[in-house]
């Protein structure tokens, strides 16, 4: 997105060099964890275990930290802006600010901003309201950015840059690599993720709009046509705000093993034609620790109580 171009190329610009600009975008990553760390205090009761999954998880630290990897920042506004926005008034349109700007960093934290009225409101009166203010901040920040960019609105083109290759981590890409109708396949997993949105959307007051949201993303990271290891963040560091022991236990599990499942280099130990397998076996992995943890408790207070809008 243009925030991220354009925070990337004053990084260049500012330090001149390689290892330089490496360190810069390093300390890109590290504003994007504060922010994570910054938002989880305020999303849940249990800081202990959303810290543990969302900022000192393996994966984040091996891979999203040491890769510099423009996730790190889109899922630390992401955050921010769900904290904030859940304290409504002029709170909820920063926090649509600061999603947005997560998403003009990196697409996918788009989706969060239709979990934000939902957060400041309880009512449908209120909800309406709170959806006006959260489009008119997000049109007002995507606009803003853009202009200040001076990249244009090229960038919109580029969105699926990604969709030429098969992606190793996709599993959707395995299961259609296995039934030899690899688009038609990545195709239905957009519907699926469109249908799956709408209908955590449709839950989100029973399930809480944090849990919805970080099952959306998690979901998304999934049924995308490019998967790489590190997008199921997107999701996890959202769901430990509100998992209970057990889950976070299973989210942690999967985590490790995508995480020794590659390496520093970014090479796979699992080669190609194994397309889907990496996640197949950290799910399995997953399910196994979720299973054999037997923790009772369930504490889910993820979110800011909701509230109407004045």
């Amino acid at each position: 997105g243009p925030l991220w171009l354009g925070l990337a190329g004053l990084v260049v610009r500012v330090t001149g060099s390689v290892v330089p600009s490496l360190v810069g975008m390093r300390l890109l990553a590290i504003v994007g964890l504060a922010l994570l760390a910054w938002a989880l205090l305020r999303l849940t009761e249990v800081p202990g275990r959303a810290l543990w999954l969302g900022v000192a998880n393996p994966l984040v630290l091996v891979h999203l930290l040491s890769g510099a990897h423009n996730d790190a920042l889109m899922i630390g506004l992401m955050a921010a802006g769900l904290a904030v926005a859940g304290r409504g008034g002029r709170w909820l349109a920063i926090g649509a600010a600061l999603v947005t700007g997560g998403a003009l960093i990196k697409v996918p934290a788009v989706a969060a901003l239709a979990f934000l009225p939902l957060l400041a409101a309880s009512n449908l009166p209120g909800r309406l309201r709170a959806s006006a203010v959260v489009g008119l901040s997000a049109v007002a920040t995507a606009v803003i950015v853009t202009l200040v960019s001076g990249l244009g609105w090229g960038w919109l083109g580029s969105l699926d840059a990604g969709r030429a290759r098969l992606a190793l981590f996709s599993p959707l890409t395995g299961l259609g690599v296995l039934v030899g109708q690899v688009d038609a396949v990545l195709a239905g997993g957009l519907v699926v993720a469109a249908v799956v949105g709408l209908g955590l959307l449709l839950a989100a007051d029973r399930l809480g709009p944090l849990r919805a949201c970080g099952l959306l993303l998690l979901s998304v990271s999934l049924l995308l046509p490019v998967v790489q290891p590190w997008y199921v963040l997107w999701g996890v560091v959202l769901l430990g705000a509100c998992s209970s022991a057990r889950g976070a236990a299973g989210l942690g599990a999967a985590c490790l093993v995508l995480t020794l499942l590659v390496q520093p280099s970014g090479r796979s130990v699992v080669r190609p034609p194994l397309y889907g397998v990496p996640m197949a076996l950290a799910a399995v992995a997953g399910c196994l620790v979720a299973r054999r943890h037997r923790s009772l408790g369930v504490e889910v207070v993820p979110t800011p109580a909701p509230r109407s809008l004045p």
